[in-house]
């Protein structure tokens, strides 16, 4: 075999078993930049200079959430944000209500009943998502003034 050969089959390899070490249930985000300083230069790099300080940023919400909360977020864009989120910066008009803390907060129980057994226009979720992420979608909503 030749050396260039022998090569692509390791890489081939290493990134079979990356791949496999992937947990089907895995409840645990990969995020690799989750330090402030680090993302303010990652942006300076992607922009090419000096971030406008009176563009909204998302660096601060983000950092600012606990791991549940930004598992969470994810499932909500996942399951939820198609019908719960505006699409665009420019619209508002959503299928269902707009989901932020002011319609989360004081009434966890019956969001996590909606979202269990759905309603005549929402599907329901109990066979698809488990306690634990129910969990961490409202603890994410609750911590939401609005939707990016």
């Amino acid at each position: 075999m030749k050396p260039t050969g022998a090569a692509v089959l390791v890489l081939a390899l290493v990134v079979s078993l990356g791949v496999s070490s992937q947990q089907p249930g895995s409840t645990k985000l990969p995020l690799a930049i989750t330090e402030k300083d680090a993302v303010d230069e990652w942006s300076r790099t992607i922009w090419d200079g000096p971030l406008d300080p009176k563009l909204p940023s998302d660096t601060a919400f983000l950092l600012s959430l606990s791991e549940t909360e930004l598992l969470g977020r994810f499932r909500f864009r996942q399951r939820c944000a198609l019908c719960h989120a505006a699409q665009t910066n420019l619209s508002t008009v959503t299928w269902g209500p707009l989901l932020t803390q002011r319609n989360v907060t004081g009434r966890e129980a019956a969001v996590r009943q909606r979202i269990l057994d759905g309603s005549p226009r929402m599907p329901a979720f109990k066979y698809a998502l488990d306690t634990p992420t129910i969990d961490a979608i409202i603890a994410y909503l609750k911590k939401v003034e609005r939707l990016p």
